[in-house]
């Protein structure tokens, strides 16, 4: 903090984690699953890191966040794993949710369509984009 006031710059608007913990659980509400859940946070200015599996390639275990560099020495974003923002933002716990939110909203079982679709109104680019 001490940085940022000698440097003119005006206070943030709350610790990291608190502020990323907001844009998470806002971003998670009413997300259908993890393109969307994505792309909501990067909408709303925080970068994300997904962590891939090792045994299988491709697969999402996990997930990082972090607010545009500021305050720090180095300029550096200070990231936090979704589950270190709270027990229930983890990503096992993101997608049970989308999994009883999905099973209870459809009884074909076939798949929400995704967030471009549905006409999300996104348009900063689809699920393919480039991790922050």
């Amino acid at each position: 903090m001490r940085a940022r006031a000698t440097a003119g710059l005006p206070p943030p608007a709350g610790p990291d984690r608190d502020v990323l913990r907001a844009r998470v659980r806002s971003a998670l509400a009413g997300s259908l699953g993890w393109e969307e859940f994505a792309d909501r946070l990067r909408c709303s200015g925080v970068l994300v890191r997904e962590r891939y599996s090792t045994r299988n390639p491709g697969e999402i275990t996990g997930y990082a966040v972090a607010l545009l560099p500021h305050g720090t020495t180095d300029g550096a974003s200070v990231w936090f794993g979704g589950g270190k923002l709270a027990p229930d933002l983890s990503l096992p716990q993101l997608q049970a949710r989308w999994q009883d939110d999905s099973a209870a909203g459809t009884t074909s079982g076939a798949a929400p369509a995704s967030p471009h679709a549905r006409g999300s109104g996104s348009s900063t680019g689809g699920p393919g984009g480039t991790v922050s």
